[in-house]
């Protein structure tokens, strides 16, 4: 009887572990990522939208505004001014090779397709280019 108990509280905390890790948790795909990035930009949110992008296009993005004789954070905040994200962005299938993915958008008031490259960092999809 007390082996029982013992397991039944076993399967209980192994399940409410397991929830407890789903919650909260978006779905790990570059649309998300996209989805991510565009939410920051509608809330102004640089350090969110900071964490949409890959290394190497941050160190990049330091590069310039270093040379611009600004903070990375100014440049993004100019960077998010000019940017106009749709409510509901039209995607296509994203393409996935190993670690890096490709994903077409169709821009916000036109038919022009735009090619998002991403790498995968960390398990979390990041903005490549």
């Amino acid at each position: 009887m007390k082996q029982d108990v013992q397991l039944t509280l076993i399967i209980a905390l192994t399940f409410l572990v397991l929830l407890m890790g789903a919650c909260g948790r978006t779905a790990n795909d570059p649309a998300a990522t996209l989805a991510a990035a565009c939410d920051a930009i509608k809330r102004k949110d640089v350090e969110a939208y900071k964490r949409t992008f890959a290394a190497d296009k941050y160190s990049s993005l330091q590069t310039l505004a270093a040379q611009s004789n600004i903070s990375p954070d100014d440049l993004l905040t100019q960077m998010m001014r000019n940017i106009t994200c749709s409510d509901r962005p039209q995607t296509s299938e994203a393409h996935f090779q190993g670690d890096t993915a490709t994903l077409s958008v169709k821009a916000a008031g036109s038919d022009e397709i735009e090619r998002y490259r991403f790498v995968r960092e960390g398990g979390d999809w990041k903005f490549a280019d």
